[in-house]
């Protein structure tokens, strides 16, 4: 009967998948563990868990990251597991609203935050990796930062443009570290340089937003307008409501080289 409910499950998410991802071309599975206590465990797009959780919308949001990896292939880890993430908060932004969606995503935030902690200590006592997302072999930041890194792009180029992009990726054409850079840019006709040296070529950690500043005025009766300062302190740039938010100066790398600014 519960593995019923998983089949039912994969069934009702995947027109989502299909939208976002093409086609499914290969099979999800779901294997029983039957310990009911056992955590559960995913390798490509099969599901290694107890059949004991019937919750309708913890089942679907399980099952869309098992079909995205049936639909979408990539061989870097980073696009393959962080899409899948990714397609579970969009998919619970679709079950309810942007807030529910941030609140799951949030679920990731305490793992990427002590992750990045540990590549700072580390940077104090020895000299340290570059954590890029393109060469990382840490969890934390190839599924759980990849998944805000794909909630950004679909910030920064809107729902259909990121769509468009994932229909333009192909898989075994993705031989340089740029090609999805490319096809991003080319979707968005910005120069987005910014955003792949901080977030996906290097780690230069998490933004740091503090109010610097706000100024309420009465616009009308019933209405005030506030005018905030948003200051940036951390390494890594964001944009806050579609404006870039203040940067790190001084040496900026990209993927192939490194200049003064």
């Amino acid at each position: 009967m519960n593995a019923e409910k998983f089949a039912q499950a994969a069934e009702a998410v995947a027109p989502f998948v299909t939208e976002w991802f093409g086609a499914v071309r290969g099979k999800a599975q779901v294997a029983e563990l039957f310990d009911p206590g056992a955590s559960p465990y995913e390798s490509g797009a099969t599901l290694l868990t107890p059949l004991n959780d019937t919750d309708t919308k913890l089942l679907q949001i399980a099952m869309v990251h098992e079909l995205t990896h049936a639909a979408f292939s990539s061989p870097r880890p980073w696009i393959y597991e962080g899409l899948a993430h990714f397609a579970q908060g969009a998919y619970r932004e679709r079950q309810e609203n942007r807030a529910a969606a941030l609140d799951f995503m949030g679920l990731h935030r305490a793992a990427i935050v002590e992750a990045e902690k540990a590549i700072a200590a580390e940077a104090k006592s020895a000299a340290p990796s570059d954590e890029s997302l393109i060469t990382t072999t840490i969890d934390e930041f190839f599924r759980s930062k990849a998944a805000y890194v794909w909630w950004m792009l679909r910030d920064l180029l809107g729902e259909e443009g990121l769509k468009k992009v994932l229909s333009a990726y192909r898989a075994d054409q993705d031989k340089d570290p740029t090609y999805l850079q490319q096809l991003v840019q080319g979707q968005s006709k910005r120069d987005l340089q910014w955003f792949f040296d901080d977030w996906v070529c290097h780690d230069h950690g998490l933004p740091d937003f503090r109010v610097e500043s706000a100024f309420p005025r009465q616009a009308s009766q019933d209405n005030y307008l506030v005018t905030v300062t948003i200051k940036n302190l951390g390494a890594a740039g964001a944009e806050v409501s579609r404006h870039r938010a203040f940067r790190r100066w001084g040496d900026q790398r990209t993927c192939g080289s490194s200049r003064q600014e």
